[in-house]
């Protein structure tokens, strides 16, 4: 009996090495040109996609199925594509540009019904598990030259925040007719961090930081828990630190810079946008305060001028062997929100034509809230804002709204209903120029509040509507110590 298990567990083992050998054959095989399924990339696992076109080898006039299977994680949803015309919300956005393909129905059709949430201003139509939107089309091509490029754009929300939207590309089957050379714009040189480098203002000459090994954790900077149990069991997800490097400050001090475990390091986004939701440069983390620990609010992107402390720098190279860094200083506002140093410079026009900068907030404790008219969570937390207005009172605080809204007239059309119901309306309000892009100025977190003291100090970013009540009192409590 002995001797049978030993050979089962042979035989299990090949069976094992032979699937990881077929497995890594089909990884290394170059990819099909008419490929009729794929994954679909996005930022984090929240929202997982993947789209096929089948039957495959259609012929000419059969009916052929595009399929677009959603995976959204526990406890979060993202918007339906249809609803009506009052419906609020972030709806998901499903372009497809088919090509050998004409479409047999106006629209994609869910596998299931959209769920509804009802809010004191309206409802708004969600979907959350599994399910799939489908949508026929015939095939025109010969040789069936079929396919087309395509992609999702959403926002994920869960009961107490919103992510910032973000698009997923996808391309299927064979898209080489997908344009002529007249219909293509003339090509322009792309701007690169190695030529912004370039043309910036500059402080002094590069700086080379020696990199030396570390092991340092660093909470995510974006949550991405798919459950409450999940966050409970094994906490906050987490990436490893590495590589670890010192910025010269004086003499006997500096301010310590860190790389995440990674295969490679990139200084360019290659990615849908400069937010961390589309960004895909590498984030480093910067000990802004000294404690050895490394906050959500301590790291950035590498291919935008990331803050430390009160100068900005450019990150101009990480050498191949992950032994050095260079950073050049320079001469630029300061961007960024960092927790006990300066609000980041900013002037910006409100919606009535007033003029709002962060010189104009000093004297009273300030929260800058980001937020849009399709983030429920943002809107539904003005309450708890209003809350903190009235027990303070307008000589201690103020509250600016800061959307990332783009669409004026959809913002009109939207706002003053929900001002009505949940209150903000006589705040001043400013549409940033854009959009997400444009908060980057304040932060990379997505929605949330900074709060700014009556000295013009950041003392929280990515304040949440739950927890900001007692942030607001503290800060205001230790304003009034200092006097």
């Amino acid at each position: 009996m002995q001797r049978d298990w030993k050979w089962l567990a042979l035989v299990m083992l090949m069976a094992c090495s032979f699937g990881d050998f077929v497995a890594n054959a089909q990884n290394v095989q170059p990819p099909q040109k008419n490929r009729l399924s794929q994954e679909i990339q996005t930022q984090n696992s929240i929202a997982k996609f993947s789209v096929s076109l089948s039957n495959a080898d259609a012929k000419v006039g059969e009916e052929i199925t595009l399929a677009i299977r959603a995976t959204i994680a526990m406890g979060w949803h993202i918007g339906a594509t249809t609803g009506a015309d009052d419906s609020l919300g972030f709806p998901t956005q499903i372009e497809f540009t088919p090509i050998g393909l004409e479409p047999l129905e106006d629209h994609f059709t869910p596998s299931v019904e959209p769920r509804e949430l009802s809010l004191e201003v309206g409802k708004q139509l969600f979907m959350q598990g599994d399910f799939t939107w489908t949508r026929k089309y015939r095939v025109t091509a010969m040789g069936s030259k079929y396919g087309g490029k395509g992609s999702v754009r959403f926002q994920a929300c869960d009961n107490t925040k919103c992510l910032p939207p973000q698009t997923a590309k996808f391309e299927l089957g064979d898209t080489q007719r997908s344009s002529t050379p007249a219909d293509r714009p003339a090509a322009t040189e792309p701007t690169t961090t190695a030529t912004k480098r370039f043309s910036e203002k500059t402080v002094g000459d590069s700086i080379v930081l020696q990199l030396e090994p570390c092991k340092l954790k660093r909470t995510r900077p974006q949550l991405n828990v798919s459950s409450i149990v999940a966050l409970l069991l094994v906490g906050r997800p987490t990436d490893s630190m590495v590589w670890k490097g010192t910025i010269p400050t004086g003499p006997d001090e500096g301010i310590s810079i860190y790389l995440p475990k990674a295969a490679t390091y990139s200084l360019e986004n290659t990615g849908t946008d400069d937010t961390i939701v589309g960004n895909t440069a590498t984030y480093v983390s910067i000990d802004q305060d000294g404690d050895g620990r490394l906050a959500e609010w301590e790291a950035a992107a590498v291919n935008r001028p990331i803050r430390i402390r009160d100068s900005m720098y450019r990150v101009q190279e990480i050498s191949s062997d992950n032994r050095t860094m260079t950073i050049q200083q320079l001469d630029v506002p300061l961007k960024g929100s960092l927790v006990g140093f300066r609000c980041p410079e900013f002037e910006l026009t409100t919606l009535d034509g007033s003029v709002i900068s962060n010189r104009s907030i000093l004297g009273k404790t300030t929260v800058l809230d980001i937020w849009a008219v399709t983030c429920h969570n943002c809107y539904e937390g003005f309450p708890k804002i209003r809350s903190s207005l009235e027990k303070h009172g307008p000589d201690k605080l103020r509250v600016i709204l800061l959307t990332v809204d783009t669409d004026r007239q959809f913002y009109d059309s939207q706002a003053p209903r929900l001002f009505q119901t949940y209150g903000g309306g006589d705040w001043p309000q400013i549409m940033l120029p854009g959009g997400f892009n444009g908060a980057l100025t304040f932060g990379d977190y997505g929605f949330g509040s900074v709060v700014v003291d009556d000295q013009g100090i950041v003392r929280a970013v990515g304040a949440l509507s739950f927890n900001i009540e007692p942030l607001i009192d503290q800060v205001i409590r230790e304003s009034a110590d200092r006097r």
